[in-house]
């Protein structure tokens, strides 16, 4: 049984909204950050000197931290969301784990998330130390958690938030592929729509007028959330890195599709569908206003590139410097060079064969060849490497990891 949190804002203005026409609220939105802690380059890989140089260096906590701050001041009624995936990527991670994420995540802090696949690859285990740390709620509708105790009441269905006198919810959900594609022992993972439906009816009974589907299962499954369940007003997502935009894009991301994506239901009701592509290189802002009823009557916003005319927050950065140390000294120490671009994106490696893909494939039985032991029983000539363990491009030009 998990306990609903019930979070209120109460922010100053000059006017309140209680059930009027024309409340706007204007939800940040990131998703598939990918312990991308410190600015990287164009291609989300780690930033250079040169790029530096050229000023061609992109996200990171410090830049975001500003961005959301600015925005908070911009307008009064705010929510900053993510849609899961923090944890895996880089060598942040794969050093630090959980406690850099939750560290970082304190400072600069959603006001909910949800959980992604990628928040169980260590396991249940590597998951409840955060969820214990976190100071912000992680939700997620649809995890039946009854065959494991020690992650019960440390995340909830959903979160609601009182801003200008509107009540505003948002229900949690994660990929039911997180039972193949992750580690997350005993959870059972249930159908995504049929659990945001029941927690935004209950929602609804207790008088939330405006339900925010947040969650981490795809673009496709997004829409499908927004098409069938009635109660939803808007749905974030994530988990496919999905690049949405309106107009002439800002950077090297094709993009998918319009932001916001407009699915109409049934009824005729229209439910706006977001993503902000991934690892921290924008920041999705879509402001809506919302009828006397609860409907959204108007929409507008664009995912914001975080580039260096957004500086960097110098608390963060000095925040940064003792983890930074460790992360340094391993990047730092070469152990080849490349003389191609080493391509590892995602539409490429997952999709087709990519030369990043033949790179480690060709390492691994060049290993096997040129160490034997008395375990091999013949030398292999065939090795295979999943296209989701392939995280980023290798610049050939870089030279700092």
């Amino acid at each position: 049984m998990h306990t609903q949190l019930l979070t209120t804002y109460v922010v100053l203005c000059c006017v309140c909204w209680v059930h009027t026409a024309g409340f706007e609220l204007t939800i940040l939105h990131v998703n598939d950050f990918h312990a991308r802690f410190e600015e990287t380059n164009v291609y989300s890989g780690r930033c250079s000197p040169g790029d530096k140089a050229k000023n061609r260096c992109y996200g990171g906590f410090a830049r975001l931290k500003t961005a959301v701050s600015q925005e908070r001041e911009r307008s009064p009624n705010v929510l900053y969301l993510s849609a899961g995936d923090y944890f895996q990527g880089t060598i942040w991670y794969s050093v630090h784990k959980w406690r850099a994420m939750a560290h970082f995540l304190n400072l600069v802090p959603n006001d909910a998330m949800s959980l992604g696949n990628h928040e169980f690859d260590d396991g249940v285990g590597g998951i409840v130390p955060f969820l214990e740390n976190i100071t912000f709620p992680v939700l997620a509708a649809n995890i039946d958690d009854s065959l494991e105790p020690s992650i019960q009441g440390k995340y909830h269905k959903s979160a609601v938030f009182t801003l200008s006198g509107r009540s505003v919810g948002v229900v949690g959900y994660i990929t039911t592929e997180t039972m193949v594609i992750a580690t997350p022992g005993r959870l059972i993972i249930t159908d995504e729509a049929a659990a945001v439906r029941a927690e935004a009816r209950k929602l609804k009974e207790q008088g939330v007028d405006i339900i925010i589907a947040l969650g981490h299962s795809g673009y496709r499954k997004d829409m499908e959330i927004a098409k069938e369940v009635e109660e939803v007003d808007a749905v974030v997502g994530g988990h496919t890195n999905t690049f949405l935009y309106t107009g002439t894009t800002p950077s090297t991301e094709p993009k998918v599709g319009a932001y916001p994506t407009i699915v109409r239901q049934s009824s005729g009701k229209q439910v706006p569908v977001v993503q902000a592509y991934a690892f921290g290189k924008y920041l999705g802002r879509l402001v809506l206003t919302f009828n006397e009823r609860g409907d959204v009557s108007a929409w507008k916003g664009n995912p914001i590139l975080l580039d260096n005319t957004i500086p960097q927050d110098p608390e963060i950065l000095a925040a940064l410097v003792p983890y930074k140390k460790k992360i340094d000294d391993m990047v730092t120490h070469e152990v080849g060079k490349s003389f191609v671009f080493q391509d590892g994106n995602r539409l490429s490696c997952r999709m087709r064969e990519c030369n990043l893909g033949n790179l480690q494939t060709d390492a691994i039985i060049h290993m096997n060849a040129k160490y034997p032991d008395d375990n091999k029983w013949a030398l292999t000539s065939l090795a295979v490497q999943n296209g989701g363990g392939i995280r980023a491009s290798i610049d050939e030009r870089a030279s700092n990891g």
